[in-house]
C-alpha cells in the first residue's frame, strides 16, 4: 500500500503474464512536508480466465478500490480498502475516515448489485471501544455487513515491529447472503514475513450465490457520517 502511480508497473513485472493487475497508487499531501511512505494504494489481482466477468468501478479515493463480479445469477461488489489509522483517542481528525465511509456508501447506493464484500485493512480492532471503531462498526451494521471472523475466529492480523502489540485490523465484511457460502477463512503467520500484517484469506463458493430479494423501493436520505451515532460497543456481530 505504499506504491505511487509512477511505480505501479513494477507490480505487473513481478507477476506471471496470465494475471490481470488493477492498482490504485498511494498519495501524499504536496502542501505539507512529510517523511515516510504515501497514504492508501491498493491492488486487485485476478487470473485472465475470469476477466470477462469483472468490471472496474472508478472511485475518487486512493483508499478505496472496487470491482463488480458478474457471477452466475448474482452481481457482486468487491471493495478493497485501506482505512486511516485509529489513533485510539476521541480527539482525532475524522475527515479521512468519513471520506472513506462516504465513498463506500456512494458505491453501494449507485451500483446495481445483489451482494457485497468489504475487505482490507480497516484499521479497526472491534475488541476496542474507541470512537474510530464505533464509527466503523455503526457503518457496517447500517449496511448489513457481517464480520467473517465471527464465524472463523483468528488470533491477530497485525503485530508491532518488536512483537509487543497484536491486533486484528484486517477484515472481510460480507452482506448476510454471502456468509452461508464461506468454505473457510483464516490468517497465515510466517516467520519470513517482513510486513507487520499477516496475510488473511477467504475461500467461498460462487456456484449458487443468492440474489438480493426484491423489495419496494423508497427514497432514504443519505447518512451524515459526521453526525453518526455510536452503537453499543459490546454488541456482538450477527451472521
Amino acid at each position: 500500500h505504499f506504491i505511487f502511480d509512477k511505480n505501479l508497473m513494477k507490480i505487473e513485472k513481478l507477476l506471471p503474464n496470465d494475471l490481470v493487475v488493477y492498482s490504485v497508487g498511494s498519495f501524499k499531501d504536496n502542501s505539507k512536508i512529510k517523511r515516510g511512505r504515501g497514504k492508501g494504494g491498493l491492488s486487485f489481482i485476478w487470473h485472465k480466465s475470469i476477466d470477462h466477468i469483472t468490471s472496474r468501478i472508478m472511485v475518487k479515493n486512493n483508499r478505496i478500490q472496487c470491482m463488480k463480479l458478474d457471477l452466475p445469477g448474482c452481481k457482486m461488489l468487491v471493495l478493497n480498502t485501506y482505512f486511516p489509522q485509529d489513533t485510539q483517542t476521541d480527539a482525532f481528525d475524522e475527515q479521512d475516515l468519513l471520506g472513506c465511509l462516504s465513498s463506500i456508501e456512494n458505491i453501494l447506493q449507485n451500483n446495481i448489485h445483489d451482494q457485497a464484500m468489504l475487505m482490507g485493512d480497516l484499521n479497526a480492532d472491534f475488541s476496542r471501544d474507541t470512537r474510530f471503531v464505533r464509527t466503523v462498526r455503526t457503518f457496517c451494521q447500517t449496511h448489513d455487513l457481517s464480520a467473517v471472523w465471527a464465524l472463523f475466529p483468528i488470533d491477530f492480523s497485525y503485530s508491532s515491529p518488536c512483537n509487543t502489540h497484536f491486533s486484528l485490523v484486517d477484515h472481510f465484511m460480507l452482506t448476510k447472503g454471502l456468509t452461508e457460502n464461506i468454505i473457510t477463512a483464516g490468517v497465515i503467520h510466517r516467520g519470513d514475513n517482513v510486513s507487520g500484517h499477516s496475510p488473511v484469506f477467504l475461500e467461498m463458493s460462487t456456484l449458487s450465490l443468492p440474489k438480493k430479494p426484491e423489495v419496494k423501493t423508497h427514497k432514504v436520505p443519505n447518512q451524515n457520517w459526521k453526525d453518526a451515532q455510536t452503537c453499543n460497543p459490546h454488541q456482538g456481530w450477527s451472521s
